[in-house]
């Protein structure tokens, strides 16, 4: 499966990124700011987008999925660290989309990705 991992914390994108090699994807691109994400989605056009919601970016998490949705159904993992936070709800109103709560655990994350993959 094609990945892109949007996330603004380098460590956590490291650990999302060598874990899903292992996993046998294919990491098509890894950035930390929304409008890059964008422009870096049209390019590879990946099947799954691990999305961090609170980006320190000029676009949150949730304006990169709203635009990524009126150009692909691609699977989204949104990653938070605020279970609580009011954008959590707000992911619901992207279809194609899961929430996963920072740490996020490897073995739920490995689980997420088996199910994509009987979908496919």
């Amino acid at each position: 499966m094609k990945v892109q991992i949007v996330e603004d914390e380098l460590i956590i994108a490291k650990v999302y990124k060598m874990f899903l090699e292992k996993e046998g994807h294919e990491i098509v691109s890894s950035v930390a700011d929304g409008r890059r994400a964008l422009e870096e989605f049209k390019l590879h056009q990946p099947d799954l987008v691990m999305l961090d919601i609170q980006l320190n970016s000029s676009l949150t998490g949730l304006e990169v999925a709203k635009s990524i949705r009126k150009m692909s159904d691609a699977f989204i993992i949104f990653v938070t660290a605020s279970p609580l936070d009011h954008t959590v709800n707000m992911t619901s109103m992207i279809p194609n989309s899961e929430v996963l709560i920072k740490p996020v655990e490897l073995s739920t994350l490995s689980d997420k990705l088996a199910e994509l993959e009987k979908q496919d």
